[in-house]
């Protein structure tokens, strides 16, 4: 169960990462996950937490802006992206009976080399892609979302590599992860119990905040436009990719220095 210091620490989390995505289309994962591990959440625990955050924001998104919706583009994407989604689950399930915070390092790694192959193949945004792009990008993000909960890099690379508009760009990547949110939380639930549960009537709870948090994150989206919209989402992924880095790191030299 979670205790009152935990549930304000939730809440605070988890509107400022309603806020990143309501503004970037993505960010919810990578700045709640590691942020609500940081307080002492078990990642199980704070996946789940996010997920059902996940549901309202992108459901409540998705309404907003249907018609932006490509549907030809996006279900190809959607079907690999949860093929992967059992594969990254099976994968934390082992990991977190070993280390959890290996996961979080690892992942920390892959959106910083990530971002780094954008930037140093200086890959420009293009008219078409060849589709396996979408095929890679989706089942990608579907093991890393079921691994750790912080699945958005692939997909914002994919998507940021389109001459897309915003709000397409936007739309993509709500509709994705907001098909994963149902079949993501039963394997979680088959895999570590009753303690999902637990985490889930506090993502409901708190949904007031969430919502609260994605209205004004759309607001200011508007005023970021597309360029600096690609500027803003790459910042995001280098800042919490270091911090994914950095906290098992600190956690590690913690318990070393005790021993």
């Amino acid at each position: 169960m979670f205790e009152l210091t935990h549930i304000i620490w939730i809440a605070f989390v988890l509107f400022v990462g309603a806020f990143t995505q309501g503004a970037v289309s993505f960010g919810l994962g990578l700045v709640a996950i590691p942020l609500l591990v940081l307080g002492d959440i078990p990642l199980p625990d704070a996946i789940a937490i996010m997920l059902v955050t996940m549901l309202f924001v992108n459901t409540f998104s998705c309404c907003c802006y249907r018609k932006h919706i490509h549907w030809k583009t996006v279900t190809p994407v959607l079907i690999f992206h949860l093929i992967g989604l059992p594969f990254g689950v099976g994968t934390l399930f082992f990991i977190e009976n070993f280390d959890p915070n290996i996961a979080k390092a690892v992942v920390g790694v892959f959106v910083l080399i990530a971002v780094g192959v954008q930037w140093l193949f200086k890959i420009k945004p293009q008219d078409h892609l060849n589709m396996a792009w979408g095929y890679g990008a989706g089942f990608t993000s579907g093991y890393v979302e079921g691994l750790v909960g912080m699945g958005s890099p692939p997909m914002v690379l994919y998507v940021m590599a389109h001459k897309w508009n915003l709000d397409r760009m936007r739309t993509t990547i709500w509709t994705v992860f907001l098909s994963d949110v149902i079949p993501l939380l039963l394997l979680l639930w088959f895999s570590f119990g009753d303690q999902i549960v637990h985490a889930v009537f506090i993502g409901v709870l708190l949904f007031p905040i969430t919502l609260l948090g994605t209205r004004i994150g759309h607001k200011a989206g508007h005023q970021l436009g597309e360029d600096r919209l690609r500027m803003v989402a790459y910042c995001i992924l280098v800042a919490l990719g270091v911090i994914s880095i950095c906290l098992p790191l600190a956690k590690w030299t913690h318990h070393a220095l005790l021993a």
